[in-house]
């Protein structure tokens, strides 16, 4: 087995939500690198009842968010196989468009105000506390 095919498994089984019955709430993909962070979101939005989804790699996030099962993608703008602005690109052309929130540890208003034209819903600066971002998402998704 190749290693990406391993990083595809392991990925598998930390994904929660995926080809399973969803829950209520939203169904949120988050796409980090970092998997302190990953791990970290993905509990959280498990605790907060979401259907939840983790991919390490842009690619991997991608070939998830054309099932059209996602609601929400929460992205770190700086994966190194899929940038921010690249992400968002994809995500307009998709049939069924989810709602994006990008983080990024390099505040940016000029980033930040090209990713919200761009479509993103918010951009978030880190170190950001789980109500900041709960608050984006209620936001995004008009709850």
């Amino acid at each position: 087995m190749t290693a990406e095919k391993q990083q595809v498994n392991v990925e598998a089984q930390r994904t929660t939500g995926i080809g399973r019955a969803w829950r209520v709430g939203p169904r949120v993909l988050v796409m980090a690198e970092d998997p302190d962070l990953g791990d970290w979101l993905l509990e959280e939005f498990q605790n907060s009842g979401c259907a939840v989804a983790l991919a390490t790699r842009g690619r991997d996030g991608l070939g998830l968010l054309r099932t059209g099962l996602v609601d929400l993608v929460v992205s770190e703008m700086a994966l190194p196989d899929l940038p921010g602005m690249d992400l968002l690109q994809e995500v307009r052309s998709m049939k069924k468009v989810p709602k994006v929130i990008l983080t990024t540890a390099h505040p940016s208003e000029f980033l930040a105000s090209r990713a919200i034209a761009s479509g993103a819903s918010a951009v978030l600066y880190k170190p950001f506390g789980m109500d900041q971002l709960l608050a984006a998402v209620a936001q995004a998704l008009g709850n």
